[in-house]
């Protein structure tokens, strides 16, 4: 592993809060929390960013939203581009847990943490994503 390496050859979960001139990403390898980082919502930034999870199972988990299925399309394209498989969860933002009784404190990095807590302990059922052509078709 070089030293640009998040982690190599294992698994690794990736929780995005999506925002317009941002991405908000939390790494977790194993148990521990490896790299929060802010991305540029861009597939250059996306793709240089996935060169540091060389031969990894990324699993990128991100709420739906009002910016629809960019990000997922970007990260199903890049598949397997930097040795890595990549699989996209998109999780309804009801569905998401959140801590009962605590003030609620909203913060990006937070967010993306929880996403990838709700990932870990299987709280929620992913979106199903239309395929390119029926979303075209309702755009009309």
């Amino acid at each position: 592993m070089n030293k640009k390496s998040i982690a190599q050859d294992t698994t690794v979960l990736v929780g995005v809060d999506v925002h317009t001139r941002s991405h908000v990403v939390t790494v977790k390898v194993g148990k521990e929390i490896k790299d929060r980082s802010t991305l540029s919502p861009k597939p250059e930034a996306w793709r240089s960013y996935l060169k540091r999870f060389p031969g990894c199972e990324l699993h990128v988990i991100y709420e739906s939203g009002p910016h629809g299925y960019n990000l997922r399309d970007w990260l199903i394209e890049m598949n397997g581009q930097s040795g890595q498989a990549i699989f996209v969860d998109i999780a309804p933002p009801a569905n998401v847990p959140k801590a009962p009784g605590k003030k609620k404190v909203k913060t990006d990095p937070r967010d993306s943490l929880a996403l990838v807590q709700a990932f870990e302990c299987d709280s929620f059922k992913p979106v199903v994503v239309p395929d390119k052509a029926t979303r075209a078709e309702r755009e009309l």
